[in-house]
Parts: structure tokens; C-alpha cells; sequence
């Protein structure tokens, strides 16, 4: 069995809500000629349905099975210990470059990294 790609309830209710204002100004469009009839009537359409989203998002979250699941935190913990490792690592080696390529051109690179923390000034 596989598993799509799945909307939030209020991403769902958001999407039929926004149908249900467009069902509702094309129905008062071809209904009435006052613009307020009009506009109660997708106003009217647009809350019906807003109903039917909060109906079904409320039958479908009553059905399923929700289960709480535990959370890696360890390995996640050691994962991140790694890859901080790995990016501490090469920034030393970019500081490091950047060291040599400063002293090959004659500047300090204690002042560059003074100008690049100031901003030049």
C-alpha cells in the first residue's frame, strides 16, 4: 500500500472553502442581477462549504488511528554531533586558506578578519 503526499485538515478546509467562494460567486453570477444577492449568495455557498470541510476533516480524523510514535532522539543527537564535526572541520581548513592566501599577498590576517567583522569601516 503506499502513501501520497498528504494536506493538513486546515490546508484541506482552506482548499474547499476557497472552491466553495468561487461555486458561490459563479452561481450568484448566473442567478442574480444585484450585486448584494450576489454576494450573499457566495457568501452563503462559501459557509456551506466551510461546513462540509470542518464535517468531513472531523469524521476522517475520528476514524483514523493515531499512535504515538517515539521520537530517535540518541542516534539524532549523535547525527548532528557528526555533521557539526564535519562543518567545524571545514572551516578550519576555509580559515586556514584563507590564512595562506593573505600572507602569500603581504596582509595581516588578523586585520581582514578585523575589516570583515566591521564591515570594512
Amino acid at each position: 500500500m503506499t502513501h501520497g503526499h498528504k494536506i493538513p485538515a486546515n490546508g484541506f478546509i482552506g482548499f474547499i472553502t476557497a472552491q466553495g467562494f468561487f461555486v458561490g460567486l459563479i452561481f450568484g453570477v448566473l442567478k442574480f442581477d444585484d450585486p448584494i444577492a450576489l454576494l450573499i449568495a457566495a457568501l452563503v455557498v462559501t459557509g456551506a462549504f466551510y461546513m462540509f470541510g470542518q464535517i468531513s476533516v472531523s469524521y476522517f480524523v475520528r476514524s483514523i488511528d493515531v499512535k504515538m510514535g517515539s521520537f530517535p532522539k540518541v542516534e539524532h543527537e549523535i547525527l548532528l554531533d557528526e555533521y557539526a564535526h564535519a562543518i567545524q572541520k571545514r572551516e578550519d581548513i576555509l580559515n586556514e586558506v584563507e590564512g595562506i592566501s593573505t600572507k602569500k599577498k603581504g596582509v595581516d590576517p588578523v586585520i581582514v578578519e578585523r575589516e570583515n567583522e566591521t564591515g570594512g569601516q
